[in-house]
């Protein structure tokens, strides 16, 4: 999700969001990391969603993650060992399968 700096809404940071809960009106959920330079947010901290701020998110769906661009974009750097320490938790674990065809692409 993005948010947006309060003085200049055209600059500000990306954000991870989870545990999202969908209302009648709105949208809630909770940062999983702190900002690296936006003040006043803090990881753990219930906030407010829009869509138009999404960019990027995933759901799984028959045991297969649809979507997460930037998660894919992360593991595509991960080293084999790196993927194995984080292989079994959600979402890399909805990822292996795709993982490993990109080490065998990669012909690693």
């Amino acid at each position: 999700m993005f948010f947006p700096h309060p003085q200049n809404p055209a600059v500000g940071e990306h954000m991870w969001v989870n545990e999202v809960a969908f209302g009648p009106d709105d949208m809630t959920g909770t940062l999983c990391n702190d900002p690296g330079w936006l003040r006043g947010l803090r990881c753990g901290q219930r906030v407010a969603l829009s869509l138009d701020r999404v960019s990027d998110g995933f759901f799984v769906s028959g045991g297969a993650l649809r979507g997460g661009f930037t998660l894919k974009l992360l593991y595509r750097q991960y080293t084999p060992a790196q993927f194995a320490e984080c292989r079994s938790d959600p979402p890399a674990c909805y990822l292996a399968d795709w993982y490993e065809q990109q080490l065998a692409e990669r012909g690693g």
